[in-house]
């Protein structure tokens, strides 16, 4: 009867309110998600009514498929963020990633300068972080959020959201830095200024997905990871797997695991004590990484032979991860052509079975131990200012500090060297293999 006779409004109101108090809404979601019904609301209602009734369903988990079919249409979507307010269009793109439903037409609208404009006018930087986060979430083009990241990354602009913002928003934004791969020292800061103050009242999950992105990023806040330690008894009996495993990479890809170290063993320890099964593929690879990550600091992490553990180990090791070959074919031409001899593809920086199939070398002359890295986009940080060189991410200078610690001298390559030294032609690459490379090899 609500949905057959009431207004939009109404639709909004009810299904906001059963949200905020946590009732099941599902029969009446079933009838709000019906494909009329979806039509009305959007023809008949306003942006915001459309984004409290997405927003509630969002917050209940109930199936909105309808209504997101119909938002994400080119002239709905359109009209939305022409007369839609930022908190609405916060709200309702924000709903959709939640949901998981597409959402391509939309997010494309969040890349026009007006939009953007009009989002920096009006908006609040909590409204900036859900659109930022949905679409890192909904994993559109990685460049289309560049202008609402610039400005979440203004110095004034971060310290009002790391204020105002509730630590899963502070942890969510973050996290779609990382996603996109965007530079962002002002963030950083303000953040991990705020984390320092209460962390201990923090969601584990919460700290644990800071703590990754941050580590993913580069940025090494000793005092931040100092209070991301004092809560690992915490997170040894109430923290969930994936915690665990997030924080132990975030420990190791920074390079703080032997000044941490009894906090590391409290976490490795807890992990070795809980059920194989009860993690992932993902953990497992974060945890098989951890392992030779510390183990480059001087720290063992011990896993017992034969169980569970060990044997899901040794399935993650032998996994390969494979790069770029035709950047590395190219590298390897012109190797070639300019006399260099005795290398060799993918090579174990370890002895023996150490290590499996991770963190293989490009490039390496085993002889001399010289290590050849070679590093495509994906390696870098996008700098969101101008004229900035892009940046190495935590884990590829985590790899760096793991071949030196084993006795490798260790040059990467870019992408970047690559385009320069061709746009220069042969001569230019004979220099550069001798200046780079020769002083190495005998």
């Amino acid at each position: 009867k609500i949905v057959r006779q009431g207004k939009p409004q109404d639709i909004a109101n009810i299904m906001w309110a059963m949200a905020t108090l946590g009732h099941n809404a599902t029969v009446f979601g079933e009838h709000v998600n019906r494909d009329g019904v979806a039509e009305w609301l959007v023809k008949e209602g306003t942006p915001q009514t459309i984004a409290n009734t997405l927003r509630g369903m969002a917050s209940l988990g109930q199936d909105a498929t309808a209504l997101a079919g119909v938002i994400n249409r080119e002239n709905v979507s359109e009209w939305l963020v022409e007369e839609g307010s930022p908190q609405s269009l916060a709200n309702i793109i924000w709903s959709m990633a939640t949901l998981g439903h597409e959402a391509v037409v939309l997010a494309g609208f969040f890349q026009n300068d007006d939009v953007t404009e009009k989002l920096m006018v009006y908006g609040k930087p909590l409204d900036f972080s859900k659109i930022l986060w949905a679409m890192a979430t909904l994993g559109t083009v990685r460049h289309d959020a560049k202008l609402l990241a610039e400005f979440i990354n203004r110095e004034d602009v971060a310290e009002n959201l790391a204020r105002e913002a509730q630590p899963q928003d502070i942890s969510n934004t973050t996290w779609a830095m990382r996603k996109f791969k965007y530079e962002c020292p002002h963030l950083v800061k303000a953040f991990s200024s705020r984390a320092m103050r209460g962390m201990e009242a923090w969601d584990l999950h919460t700290v644990s997905n800071l703590a990754h992105a941050m580590a993913d990023l580069g940025y090494i806040e000793k005092h931040f990871f100092d209070e991301v330690a004092k809560q690992v008894e915490r997170m040894s009996t109430e923290g969930n797997e994936q915690d665990i495993s997030n924080t132990l990479w975030a420990f190791s890809v920074a390079g703080l695991v032997a000044k941490n170290e009894g906090a590391v063993r409290i976490l490795w320890n807890n992990a070795m004590n809980r059920p194989a099964e009860n993690f992932l593929d993902a953990h497992w690879s974060m945890l098989a990484l951890t392992i030779l990550f510390a183990k480059s600091e001087g720290v063992t992490l011990a896993v017992e032979t034969g169980t569970g553990h060990s044997r899901l180990l040794k399935v993650v090791v032998g996994s390969s991860i494979q790069g770029s070959k035709e950047f590395e074919n190219a590298v390897l031409h012109e190797l070639s052509r300019c006399g260099y001899r005795g290398f060799e593809r993918e090579v174990s920086p370890f002895g023996g079975a150490e290590g499996g199939e991770l963190l293989r070398i490009d490039i390496a002359w085993r002889k001399e131990k010289v290590a050849l890295e070679l590093d495509g986009p994906t390696h870098f940080l996008t700098a969101l200012g101008e004229n900035s060189e892009p940046r190495l991410d935590g884990p590829s200078n985590a790899k760096t500090r793991l071949l030196q610690s084993h006795g490798w001298k260790v040059y990467r390559l870019s992408y970047l060297d690559r385009i320069d030294l061709d746009s220069k032609g042969k001569d230019e690459w004979r220099k550069f293999l001798r200046e780079k490379i020769g002083r190495w090899i005998k």
